[in-house]
């Protein structure tokens, strides 16, 4: 079976480098949210520790700079498997029933409270595979960091039995943007369907 690598195409809506938003539990007005401090919120925390149980609060929002955000799927930060997915790719996810840690419904809107977006959104952390349990280190050619990432792929074999049609392996973080995958079936109903 065929896998591919997610990519970040520029289009409308859509920037390829860091989204420029910060997570919050509700809408806060500018100068309010300026004094929370990152990492303030509990469930936070917890977000970046790969496989941490988290239990996320309703009523999220998603307050960006950005004046528009238009897209299926989007990582957030670095080294992390948290998401940003519309509703569409979230229900193709649940479809799959691809294991999820955590995920809940998300408003987003400007730093004015204005919606942003044509879609609904949730934010979508995912579980992680162990890098041996998922990668045929045989038949794969890597570079890895001096803290075991992998930060460049000529050649990575999936091993038989891979875990499931969309994953993120931890330490897998090429160009240090969250690396998820994705089985050929997956690529083919989310190029049609979302």
């Amino acid at each position: 079976m065929k896998y591919f690598i997610l990519s970040r195409k520029k289009e409308r809506g859509c920037p390829t480098g860091f989204l420029f938003s910060v997570l919050y539990d509700r809408f806060y007005p500018r100068e309010e949210a300026k004094k929370i401090e990152h990492g303030y919120f509990p469930w936070y925390k917890d977000m970046h520790i790969p496989n941490a149980q988290i239990s996320l609060p309703d009523g999220l929002c998603l307050i960006a700079k950005e004046p528009l955000y238009d897209f299926e799927i989007r990582g957030v930060g670095s080294k992390g498997n948290i998401y940003y997915a519309s509703e569409d790719f979230f229900a193709l996810l649940k479809k799959h029933n691809i294991p999820l840690r955590s995920s809940a419904s998300i408003s987003v809107c400007s730093q004015d409270g204005k919606r942003i977006t044509e879609k609904d959104y949730f934010v979508v952390i995912l579980e992680t595979v162990e890098i041996f349990n998922a990668v045929d280190m045989e038949n794969s050619i890597l570079k890895m960091d001096d803290l075991g990432f992998i930060t460049r792929i000529k050649k990575l074999a999936i091993k038989n039995g891979a875990p499931k049609d969309f994953f993120k392996i931890h330490k897998i973080d090429v160009n240090r943007y969250n690396t998820a995958m994705c089985s050929e079936l997956f690529r083919d109903e989310m190029l049609t369907g979302c």
